[in-house]
């Protein structure tokens, strides 16, 4: 059973390294790779084991609905996304999660009737593969000493890197349902998000 902290739990957990990004730190990486981390963090700025985000977008259950959502992805532990859904006008409260290992999904009809509660290995994949994916959003992840990166041409990397004792593989990222089916491409696209405001710790 997943521990059942809050985002402010989680947030207030985030642990600091107490270093700061200096480019030529990263100067035996490829080209694109420190590119990319100079692009994304500022030198001198504090490396962050966590961030707090805001979002607002649409998620396809059958028809695309909107919602609002908060999230907090603390490396060391993992995220929570919280996120309140409109279907046909009423309410669905809940949240994603994976929490030291373990992951969960509990959703509530005007947060007070279940709509989906569920917390097995299955869910526990799925939500540490959107860990590893959702680290993009925290780019200093990749200024770890256990992460590699190779080039794959001018323009794109392959990261590997450790996430709870886990090893994840990013290069290329295609976020949907029905991977490697032809429904992929007609069906799969699931989530649209845009990224309202980011606190980093």
């Amino acid at each position: 059973m997943t521990k059942q902290i809050s985002l402010n739990t989680l947030w207030n957990s985030a642990i600091s390294k107490d270093r700061v990004f200096h480019p030529y730190e990263f100067s035996h990486l490829p080209e694109t790779a420190r590119q990319y981390l100079e692009h994304a963090i500022a030198p001198g700025t504090a490396i962050a084991s966590a961030v707090r985000l805001l979002m607002h977008g649409e998620i396809k259950l059958k028809k695309w609905i909107p919602f609002k959502a908060e999230q907090v992805i603390c490396w060391e532990r993992g995220l929570i996304w919280s996120a309140t859904a409109w279907l046909n006008g009423f309410p669905i409260w809940g949240s994603d999660r994976i929490i030291d290992g373990v992951g969960a999904m509990q959703w509530k009809l005007l947060g007070l009737f279940p709509v989906m509660t569920a917390t097995d290995s299955d869910i526990t994949r799925s939500t540490f593969g959107r860990l590893q994916t959702e680290s993009t959003l925290l780019p200093s992840v990749f200024c770890g000493d256990d992460v590699s990166w190779t080039k794959m041409d001018s323009s794109h990397l392959h990261s590997s890197f450790v996430v709870q004792g886990e090893r994840g593989e990013l290069a290329r990222l295609r976020i949907g349902w029905y991977f490697g089916t032809e429904r992929f491409e007609s069906e799969g696209e699931f989530f649209r998000v845009t990224i309202d405001d980011a606190i980093y710790r």
